[in-house]
């Protein structure tokens, strides 16, 4: 009878611990899904309509002030707002970029043309 009440018991905890990694494994899985797919958009600090986003490669001697003069809207951005933008998006620290690094831009349409 103790053997009896042994292997069930050991039954028992096994199917436990069966659901658990199901569970845990089902967790993990929308989380890579979800991870993966994301939300197919990036959002800025300025939300306009028209705004889009362009990757581009850092020169030698660029910075992102130079980068914000030739890219930035100034219908929409300050220098400051742009950059902190760019960082953002970006996940950049200290506020270096380097030549050759590939960095998300924001643009927004001129309307006016």
């Amino acid at each position: 009878m103790n053997n009896t009440l042994r292997r069930r018991r050991r039954r028992e905890q096994n199917k436990v611990k069966f659901i658990l990694g199901l569970v845990l494994a089902a967790v993990v899985l929308l989380y890579i899904i979800n991870v993966s797919l994301g939300t197919g958009t990036i959002k800025g600090d300025v939300d306009v309509s028209g705004k889009g986003y362009v990757t581009v490669t850092v020169h030698n001697e660029e910075t992102l002030w130079s980068i914000a003069n030739d890219y930035m809207n100034t219908d929409y951005y300050t220098v400051e707002t742009f950059i902190d933008e760019v960082v953002d998006i970006n996940d950049i620290r200290n506020n270096q970029i380097y030549a050759g690094e590939q960095i998300m831009i924001p643009i927004i349409a001129d309307n006016s043309i």
